[in-house]
């Protein structure tokens, strides 16, 4: 009886992505560390990492871009207050 698979059992060697070991991580604040291994050859470029995220460091401060719904409402309510003085 013949095997259904169209390959045999031994060619799994052109199935599987080449691993590399120690790759470099670089990340946009600078900051380079080294994995253990990945699929792609390094140095891989990443946009954050934990060492520049916020939360995983609370001792750097995240600047508040934009307001919350709550800001909003309490800079409308002292317009209105101040247009009402007036």
């Amino acid at each position: 009886m013949a095997d259904a698979t169209p390959y045999s059992k031994n060619d799994k060697a052109g199935k599987h992505p080449k691993y590399y070991e120690n790759v470099t991580v670089v990340d946009i604040n600078g900051y380079e560390f080294t994995i253990g291994g990945a699929t792609v050859p390094g140095p891989i470029k990443v946009e954050t990492s934990s060492m520049s995220h916020p939360a995983y460091n609370p001792d750097r401060e995240v600047k508040q871009v934009s307001k919350g719904r709550l800001d909003q409402f309490a800079e409308k309510m002292k317009r209105m207050e101040a247009a009402k003085k007036n």
